[in-house]
């Protein structure tokens, strides 16, 4: 019986025989005491049954939650000695959370080799087949084993992420001085050092005789579809490059984005590039590389990081910078390839200007992007500004799914034994990616 249900019994009046010998005043008090001491005895029973209903009560629940209890953690056990004897459980944990710079066992998504990105630091390049895979989720059917590991890995991540930033010291709030929507930190736990002295901007910085043609723009008011006739997807082949989410479908020899004169709205799903990043980066100190390039936020295949920025130079500038030529990023003309070919560059003459952007004054977060023998970005062409192919914009795009505080890398793409200095000899620079792909050297 629970203490709300019980009820003190009641208390009869029992008659008190009178002393003759004693007033009437008298009786009447003693009878009054003796009524007292009867209730207060009374009512003192009564409160002790319902401590004791209480605390019966009480131990009744804690015996509950102990068997409650006691079960759970029997249940937790048999869990534990399961994922234990799960061979595809332990080695799918492994991949999921193995804390090493290479990527060659995690899962790739985008279809896309170090010979194919359409851009290099050297000026060499081969062509990209846009017939290559789409860029996309895994479409192999994944086990309960493997979702449990992978919230397991989650866990970890987060964990790895928050020792991260406990090792480092933030030596400066905002590398881009307010210019880029999203702050970006500079961290360094390596050293005291702070990033070089440069000018950040957003915008590439033309020469002084160039002048900028906008291209012929589409008329889309609602924004373009592949579905309905438009200029700018005629000039992708006929389709846009973009999902609805902003994720570009597959690497192009270039990208056709819409423009100034275009009617589309900036929601469009052919901007995308020219908006800058939508995730948050930032750069660090790494132990053999100098600065680097990550993100906190987990990116998805496709997704676009930022833009190469420097200031454009004609070949002819570029070659006179020997000794001072970490950050020129060489772009190819492939105005004079034929319809059906990728093109090749060479170190050879050719009758057609070519450029290179140079980063090392000038620049945004891209110039801190290291080299690896591994990547996770490729560098893709797009025009959308101009219809100039002699000098895109480089744009780079995550090539797989990259897990947050993960270093970004893409392929600088040197030619070995192709780099002279300034007497002509060949330059030789070790790479220190630490992939297990890693050839040693990058030039």
């Amino acid at each position: 019986m629970s203490p709300s249900n019980m009820k003190c019994p009641k208390v009869d009046v029992v008659s008190v025989k009178r002393d003759p010998k004693k007033s009437v005043v008298g009786q009447k008090n003693a009878d009054k005491d003796e009524n007292k001491v009867r209730l207060l005895k009374e009512s003192w029973e009564c409160e002790s049954e319902k401590l004791a209903a209480v605390i019966a009560e009480a131990k009744r629940y804690i015996n509950e939650f102990d068997a409650k209890h006691n079960y759970t953690e029997s249940k937790n056990s048999e869990k534990r000695t399961r994922e234990n004897h799960c061979p595809e459980f332990q080695d799918f944990d492994e991949k999921k959370m193995k804390v090493e710079e290479d990527d060659s066992e995690e899962e790739e998504v985008c279809v896309v080799s170090p010979a194919e990105w359409t851009g290099s630091k050297s000026g060499f390049k081969n062509g990209v087949d846009s017939s290559k895979g789409k860029i996309g989720t895994n479409p192999r059917g994944v086990s309960d084993c493997q979702v449990a590991a992978t919230k397991r890995g989650e866990k970890n991540i987060e964990k790895s992420r928050k020792s991260k930033t406990l090792t480092e010291v933030c030596v400066l709030d905002d590398v881009s001085g307010g210019r880029e929507k999203l702050p970006i930190r500079a961290l360094n736990g390596v050293d005291e050092e702070r990033p070089p002295t440069f000018t950040y901007d957003t915008i590439m910085e033309y020469p002084y005789w160039y002048r900028l043609i906008n291209p012929v723009g589409c008329d889309c008011v609602d924004g373009c579809s592949d579905s309905e006739p438009c200029a700018c997807v005629l000039k992708n082949g006929g389709e846009i490059p973009f999902n609805e989410n902003g994720k570009i479908i597959r690497a192009k020899p270039i990208v056709h984005e819409c423009g100034p004169l275009c009617k589309c709205p900036p929601s469009c799903m052919n901007r995308v590039s020219q908006n800058g990043p939508r995730y948050k980066l930032e750069i660090f100190k790494t132990e053999s590389r100098g600065w680097g390039v990550r993100s906190p936020s987990y990116i998805s295949s496709g997704s676009f990081i930022c833009e190469y920025i420097g200031k454009l130079l004609r070949d002819k500038e570029a070659e006179k910078r020997v000794g001072k030529d970490e950050y020129l990023f060489d772009i190819c003309d492939d105005s004079h390839e034929e319809e059906g070919q990728g093109k090749v560059c060479s170190n050879e003459k050719s009758s057609v200007d070519g450029f290179a952007i140079d980063a090392a004054l000038y620049g945004n977060v891209g110039r801190f992007i290291n080299h690896s023998c591994s990547p996770n970005l490729y560098a893709q062409e797009v025009l959308y500004d101009h219809d100039d192919r002699r000098m895109p914009h480089v744009m780079f795009f995550a090539s797989k799914n990259i897990r947050p505080m993960k270093e970004l890398f893409y392929d600088y793409n040197y030619k070995m034994d192709r780099i002279c200095d300034v007497n002509g000899n060949i330059k030789t620079k070790d790479c220190h990616c630490g992939s297990r792909k890693c050839t040693g050297r990058m030039y």
